[in-house]
Parts: C-alpha cells; structure tokens; sequence
C-alpha cells in the first residue's frame, strides 16, 4: 500500500466519524424536545392544580425547639437575664472586655503642714560671730498636739535640735533676726521659716522694781539692730535662701578659693541631654559642714546663672565674680536641684564707709 492508498484511507474514516457524529447529536436533540413537549404542564392545568389543594390548619409543627432558635440567633451579650445562651456556632459566647480609657494621672504634689501656725517665738538670741550657737525661746500652741506638760511654759532651742513629739520630723537649721529656719526629715520638703512677730516700737513698757511697786511708763525706744551695718564673721543665713557673707569667709575665699573648691566640692559642667548643650556648673558632691554647704550649696545642685549672667564653668563664674566684684554687692545665684528652681540671694559685707 502506497501512500496515496494511506492518505485516501485516513480521509474516508475521518468523514465517517465526522457523519457518524452529527448524526448522534441531531438525533438525541429532537428526542431532548420531544420530551419536553410532553411533559410540559399547561399553565391552566397548573393553576387548576393550585385552586384545587388543601391548606392545614392549626400549628405548622417544627423539629426545632424555640430554645434552640434563641440560642443560635437571639443571644444578646449585653443582656444579663441569658447568661448561659450559646453563640450562632454552638459555642460559649466570647466575654466582651469593654476597654477604659488610658486616664493619665498627674503627679500629686506632696502637701505638708506649716510649722508656723503651730508654735510662737518668745525671744530670739542671736550669736553675730557663730550662727549655730543661736538660741530661741518658743511655746507650743494648743493644736500643735504637744504633749500637755509643755502647756504654758516656753521652750529654749538651740541649731540642731528637734521639736518636740509630734513635731519631731523638724529640725532647727538656723536662729537669725528674721525668725527660726526649720529643715525637715523628708528631703522633698524645702525649708521654712518661722518668721518673728515684729516688735511695736509704739507698745507701752512699764519699770518695775522691788522699791517702787508702782508701774512707771518707760518712754524710751527698743534698739534694733541695722542689718546695713551689720558685718558677721562668718557668712550667715538672714532669711530662706538669702545669706549675708562674713568677713572672715571673703578672705579664706579671696586667699584660697582653689584649695576650699578641691577640698569641698566636686563638680562638673552640666550637659543638657534635651538642648545638647552644656548649661551650668552641677555640683555632684558637697562636703557636709563646709564652707559650700554654709554658703547653701547643696549636692545635686545645677548653678544656671550669676546675676541674670549664664554660666556653664567654674572658671566662667569665677572670672564674672572677679571682673565685676566692685560694680554689685548683691549677687543672685539661680540653682536648679531634681527639675526645681530656686533663687539664693548674697549680701556682699557692707564696707566701713
């Protein structure tokens, strides 16, 4: 067989599959209508058939329960009377925990009692050559809740010493002409001072003596001191944070500031994290009982500024003081200490002119 004979084959079998096929699908179309044709209800026919069929009465019964069907699509997480109710799944609902809002609290600034309306100042000694060895002389009122066998006797204390229970928690920092400066056990809370009941030079005073029982007015004049004039040898606290420096102090720290500085004080420039600047002279540790801690110095303390001049180095401040130690005798010191700011005031000695 030649290949004329292979192809004429192939092509004769090809037509009849191709004939055969047709002739398939065209048959079973014809027997798709004609089935349908028959089966094809009227729409009278059907009409008639719906008119003609029967509706029960009474309940339509149910293979569901009503408790099931609440369960499934009625639960209601915000209705307490269905706590046990299950969700659409089946499953215990999930607790819906409602969030309360982030409240930001502010710090509470810490409020303590004043001492002063609790004690009054009788008399006050005042030593010009040794502060610490003032003395002062006061009763304890009624509402301080002393014990009762202080009760109208007056009280001496020194520098140094503790009130009486319950007011144990203050100290006595320093005795001045201005009244009696207290320091407290809990270092957040800053000095205070009591300040003395000024004298009325107008009060009547009356001389008496065991000769002449008769009360004699007295027309002369308490003598005051003049704090212009007044020249202590060491420096001095007057009243809160203000300081009268002392004579003999002025020489020590003109003869030897390097040496009182090396010896008392550690210090550093203050680097401001926030600015990325150096802005003032951070005390880091303050010898207790020196010269920097009479002169108010504390540990902690960031000097910021020397008379509304900005200073960020010791050699900066000590170079202001010098330069201009002839034009101001009050020199105002701005510290910060743990965010807080406070201003210190100095009296320069008063000359003898």
């Amino acid at each position: 067989m030649n290949i004329n004979q292979i192809k004429l084959f192939t092509w004769l079998v090809s037509a009849g599959v191709t004939v055969g096929v047709g002739y398939y699908v065209y048959e079973f179309n014809q027997r798709t209508e004609q089935w349908r044709t028959e089966r094809r209800i009227p729409v009278e026919r059907a009409q008639e058939i719906l008119d003609s069929a029967e509706i029960p009465e009474g309940p339509i019964a149910s293979l569901v329960s009503k408790d099931a069907i609440e369960r499934a699509y009625y639960y209601d997480p915000r209705n307490s009377m269905l706590p046990n109710l299950l969700d659409w799944s089946g499953q215990p609902p999930k607790v819906v925990v409602e969030e309360k809002p982030v409240v930001e609290e502010k710090p509470v600034e810490p409020t303590f009692k004043p001492i002063g309306p609790l004690i009054q100042i009788l008399a006050i000694f005042q030593d010009m050559d040794s502060p610490d060895r003032g003395i002062a002389s006061i009763h304890y009122k009624t509402e301080s809740g002393v014990e009762a066998r202080f009760d109208g006797f007056p009280v001496e204390i020194r520098v140094g010493d503790k009130l009486a229970k319950p007011l144990d928690y203050a100290t006595v920092a320093a005795i001045n002409t201005a009244g009696i400066v207290f320091s407290f056990d809990d270092e957040a809370r800053e000095n205070e001072t009591v300040e003395n009941r000024e004298f009325d030079p107008m009060t009547e005073i009356y001389v008496v003596s065991g000769e002449n029982p008769e009360q004699n007015k007295s027309l002369s004049d308490v003598p005051r001191v003049n704090i212009a004039t007044w020249r202590p040898e060491r420096t001095t606290l007057i009243d809160k944070d203000h300081f009268i420096i002392g004579m003999e102090d002025t020489r020590d720290f003109s003869d030897d500031f390097g040496g009182i500085i090396a010896r008392e004080l550690r210090h550093a420039r203050h680097f401001n994290r926030q600015t990325g600047k150096y802005d003032g002279i951070e005390l880091k540790e303050v010898k207790t009982g020196g010269r920097i801690a009479a002169h108010g110095g504390q540990t902690g303390d960031i000097i910021k500024s020397i008379n509304g001049h900005p200073v960020t180095s010791a050699s900066e401040a000590v170079t202001y003081v010098k330069n201009n130690k002839d034009k101001f005798n009050k020199w105002i010191v701005v510290v910060e200490n743990k965010g807080k700011e406070r201003t210190m005031t100095f009296d320069s000695p008063p000359s003898d002119d």
